[in-house]
């Protein structure tokens, strides 16, 4: 009877992944491409300067969105956060304008700069309230409904597309920088994933719920406060395969209870990249692009790519910022290593090997 049980297990937990290969051939017997963009930052008020390369990021995102549609075989794109600069109503319409421009379906989630920042003190003195107040969380969501977002008002989403179950989730905070799954949320991705069992899911959000290099411990407010609720979550339904976030501006890989944790970077911050992935019925990988490495504007992509990179290595606070991090960590924070860690933070992981699918639960 004992062995009966284990088997009927082993089954039901085989079955999101032999059933995607089985049932849908004509779709996902070949593997299904697509791209994740994070942290554009678009800007049309700005400087290159430091970590972000405002004045350049309209033709960042544009070039960008030449390459992807020359990718013929790209089954859809998720912009993952942090859209705009600090959720500008004029940067978010201009976004769409470009964005509008994919032949390949897009999704949108929301980034803590898809909101207004909180004035500082000196902002919000009388007589000199300068500042943009920007659109809310719910103004983002109506202005991208249809991409992802629906007639619900909720800031978070689920669909289905070549052959895939994809979440998108809100982990935006209004406070801080950090993430946040409300329960609410939380509680709806337990009901969705559950609906969803016979299909592979990936889960998309902006801030990360594994520790993006951990051997430097930076920024761990960055993180999503709940994030072992989260991953709980996940990890209880044997279809997830992947957890795709932001934020960071570079990218990581690790994996744990078979659910591979993907960072993607930033076209918006040296070297300025996006990331494609390719799944099949077995695997998963990402590879990540320069923008511009291909296509009509090669020349005028490496330049920019080339100030970023100065940029980011004379960024006083940008630099301060890691060495502070480094020496809280009683890690060596000289010049040599605070540039050596901003090479292995943003030269490194350009692609990650196909993995196996997960096919059982942990």
């Amino acid at each position: 009877m004992k062995s009966c049980f284990n088997l009927l297990r082993l089954i039901f937990c085989l079955f999101p992944v032999l059933a995607w290969s089985a049932t849908t051939s004509n779709e996902t017997a070949k593997p299904v491409k697509f791209a994740v963009l994070g942290d554009v930052h678009l800007g049309l008020r700005g400087e290159d300067k430091g970590f972000k390369m405002t004045a350049s990021s309209e033709r960042l995102i544009e070039i960008t969105i030449d390459q992807l549609n020359a990718m013929n075989d790209l089954s859809f794109v998720v912009f993952a956060g942090d859209l705009v600069v600090n959720g500008e109503s004029f940067n978010l319409s201009r976004f769409k304008e470009i964005a509008d421009r994919l032949r390949a379906p897009y999704f949108v989630i929301l980034g803590n700069h898809d909101q207004p920042m909180i004035p500082s003190d000196a902002a919000w003195a009388d007589g000199k309230r300068t500042f943009y107040p920007g659109e809310t969380k719910a103004g983002v969501a109506t202005l991208f409904r249809g991409h992802g977002f629906g007639a619900d008002g909720r800031t978070w989403w689920s669909a289905d597309i070549a052959g895939l179950h994809i979440v998108g989730l809100d982990t935006v905070q209004i406070k801080n920088w950090g993430g946040m799954v409300p329960f609410q949320e939380l509680d709806w991705l337990g009901k969705d994933l559950d609906s969803a069992r016979s299909k592979p899911t990936i889960v998309f959000m902006h801030h990360n719920l594994i520790e993006s290099h951990p051997e430097y411990k930076l920024w761990p407010e960055f993180l999503v406060e709940n994030r072992d609720d989260v991953k709980a979550q996940l990890s209880s339904f044997p279809q997830v395969q992947a957890a795709i976030s932001a934020h960071y501006h570079f990218s990581d890989f690790h994996v744990e209870s078979g659910i591979q944790y993907f960072t993607t970077p930033s076209i918006n911050t040296y070297p300025c990249r996006f990331a494609v992935f390719e799944i099949t019925p077995k695997t998963l990988g990402m590879r990540t692009h320069l923008v511009g490495e291909s296509g009509k504007n090669r020349t005028e992509a490496r330049s920019i790519r080339a100030k970023a990179k100065e940029e980011i290595f004379k960024a006083e606070d940008w630099m301060g910022s890691v060495a502070r991090e480094l020496e809280n960590h009683g890690k060596p924070y000289d010049q040599k290593s605070v540039e050596a860690a901003v090479r292995t933070l943003f030269e490194t992981n350009s692609s990650v090997p196909d993995s196996p699918l997960r096919t059982a639960a942990p």
